[in-house]
């Protein structure tokens, strides 16, 4: 497969690839078609991107993916294998991130925030976005809370009302 992967990146040349490979399989005496041939590399790719996820999460156990090293020589590189900006929750955050605080003035140590990358920039626009969430969840508890304090007032006041009326009946 490493001889047509020049060809499978090749936008005219990719339908061809999988004859390509089925032809080569054929003259070493392998009986298969194209199709065999190209859904199997579709699951050695599925596999691979599996194996290749895993070991960027941490707490995740070792893969055992036999072709990995050859598949990795081929795809290694590739941008669809390896996305540099995709987010990832199982990193770490920065420090002074974690919490819903006001944004730190910046002095001369902060100049990397305004360097930050793509990721981090979707990271604390979600975490702006759950601490929005968390303030709305909270003012909405101290108003029930708040109504319940009136609604039991307003029980006590019925039962005061009830005993006076009880006690000017007897």
């Amino acid at each position: 497969m490493s001889s047509h992967m020049e060809d499978l990146n090749h936008p005219k040349k990719r339908k061809q690839v999988f004859e390509h490979v089925a032809n080569d399989l054929l003259s070493l005496q392998f009986e298969v078609t194209s199709v065999m041939v190209q859904n199997k590399w579709n699951s050695l790719l599925k596999s691979y991107r599996k194996s290749k996820d895993n070991q960027n999460r941490t707490g995740r156990g070792p893969s055992r993916f036999n072709f990995f090293d050859l598949m990795d020589e081929l795809l290694g590189s590739n941008p669809t294998n390896s996305s540099p900006h995709s987010i990832n929750s199982s990193t770490p955050e920065p420090p002074g991130e974690s919490s819903c605080s006001t944004p730190t003035p910046e002095t001369s140590d902060n100049v990397d925030a305004k360097k930050a990358p793509k990721q981090q920039k979707l990271k604390r626009g979600y975490l702006d976005y759950k601490c929005e969430e968390a303030a709305k969840k909270q003012k909405r508890h101290e108003e029930k809370l708040a109504l319940e304090r009136e609604k039991i007032q307003l029980e006590t006041r019925k039962l005061d009302l009830l005993e006076r009326y009880l006690k000017l009946k007897n």
